[in-house]
């Protein structure tokens, strides 16, 4: 039993070796992988700006195109093809530094190639020993807002990213699903395109 229980955490531990690059969520079988399109990004402005101005703000970063498709109604974010993808990790920095992009996320694919479109929001079940006031305290530690609970549901919350987290909401939704204080985290996703 010991040798078996062994070679199962040689295996694993050998599994997540090189596998750090590969995006993932936690789903509830494990990690779910997730591929990258480079040739787009999804960009998200202050949502009080008129639409004309957040044009002319796209049209104004020399590393993005145009606008491909817009997901406002799904999360704020407007997905634009990018000029050069080959430093999109530096991308991502430049975009999430400037003053008048709020958040910057990839534009994920599962494997079969579908988007996977991030909105800011993710879904947070924290431990059933938390108040609200340590929920909340939690979150601003973290730099994200409390959204709302979810009613029917034991310490579940919707958390929003906000700029200054400095994490991506992946990130940040795989970061809290490790944390002694959650039971368990899921980025929200949008909508599919196809």
């Amino acid at each position: 039993m010991r040798i078996v229980l062994t070679l199962t955490i040689m295996m694993a531990l050998a599994g997540s070796v090189g596998a750090t690059d590969q995006p993932y969520y936690w789903g509830p079988s494990g990690q779910v992988p997730l591929k990258i399109d480079s040739t787009r990004v999804l960009v998200k402005l202050d949502h009080r700006m008129p639409s004309p101005q957040m044009s002319d703000v796209i049209a104004a970063i020399p590393e993005l195109i145009d606008t491909v498709f817009e997901v406002r109604k799904q999360g704020g974010f407007v997905v634009c093809a990018v000029t050069d993808s080959s430093d999109y990790d530096d991308l991502l920095v430049t975009l999430r530094s400037r003053n008048d992009v709020y958040l910057a996320e990839p534009y994920y694919l599962n494997m079969s190639d579908s988007a996977m479109i991030l909105g800011d929001a993710l879904t947070v079940a924290f431990d059933s020993s938390m108040t609200p006031g340590e929920v909340e305290a939690f979150a601003d530690a973290h730099n994200i807002a409390v959204d709302r609970t979810l009613l029917g549901m034991e310490n579940v919350y919707v958390l929003r990213n906000t700029d200054s987290s400095g994490y991506g909401l992946l990130d940040l939704a795989n970061s809290l699903y490790t944390s002694t204080e959650t039971r368990w985290s899921h980025p929200d996703f949008c909508c599919r395109i196809v």
